[in-house]
């Protein structure tokens, strides 16, 4: 993926919402296959290990990009370390347990110098918290974590915030470059090359450690549906 010279001097161009669901329908959605996490893994500590997808091939970009690489994957584990971050206002949270906590949360990793997938995830996300609306901050977390930290400060993240029209609970979280490494590895995110990152969205419960994966662009009717299940999964297991 093209990487373009970042936010200065212009327009994060998010598309308008009317255009996402048009883009989404013209999609074809595909399985894709198992994760396969390019480069050497940031340096190991507590909470790393390398997530691993069951029931798919082992590969990363397997079809083109103009398809919609839509894969659900149920009752995913991910051990997601406890790191500091930052978020666009610069504040200071710990990964795990703040930022995430005990939220069902939607999370999707960009960088602000991307001009290609990375404004669509974004579009999404945008209409997605147009339709959770007042759940969005009651329970439910947007998180967007950069696949760039050395050039996606609070200040850059702020102004694509903004672009975006995201909420005080959409929060989006850069830090230190060894920090966020070892985050993006956990998600399955991490590449040598961040401008090769794979289009794909997490959803998952903090409070019990259940993750879903969808490839591509999901739908943002799909992301609310993948919550309110978590959601109803939760409420199964608290009678």
């Amino acid at each position: 993926l093209a990487r373009s010279g970042g936010l200065r001097g212009r327009r994060l161009p998010v598309p308008a919402a009317a255009s996402v669901s048009r883009t989404l329908s013209g999609l074809r959605a595909k399985r894709t296959g198992r994760i396969r996490l390019r480069g050497r893994p940031p340096a190991r500590g507590p909470g790393i290990r390398r997530p691993v997808v069951k029931g798919y091939r082992r590969a990363w970009w397997v079809v083109p990009l103009v398809l919609a690489l839509v894969g659900q994957v149920r009752g995913e584990r991910l051990r997601l370390p406890d790191l500091p971050v930052l978020t666009q206002a610069g504040t200071r949270l710990a990964f795990r347990s703040q930022a995430i906590g005990d939220r069902l949360v939607v999370v999707s990793a960009v960088y602000t110098g991307c001009s290609t997938v990375c404004p669509l995830t974004i579009a999404i996300f945008q209409v997605l918290q147009a339709r959770l609306g007042a759940r969005v901050g009651n329970g439910v977390r947007l998180l967007t974590v950069t696949l760039d930290p050395e050039h996606d400060t609070p200040a850059r993240l702020a102004e694509a915030a903004r672009e975006a029209e995201a909420g005080p609970s959409w929060l989006w979280l850069t830090g230190r470059k060894p920090d966020l490494d070892r985050i993006l590895y956990a998600m399955g995110a991490y590449s040598d090359d961040f401008t090769e990152h794979p289009p794909f969205v997490l959803v998952g419960d903090g409070r019990r450690g259940v993750w879903r994966r969808l490839f591509g662009f999901p739908s943002p009717e799909e992301l609310e549906a993948v919550l309110l299940e978590l959601e109803q999964d939760r409420g199964a297991g608290d009678r």
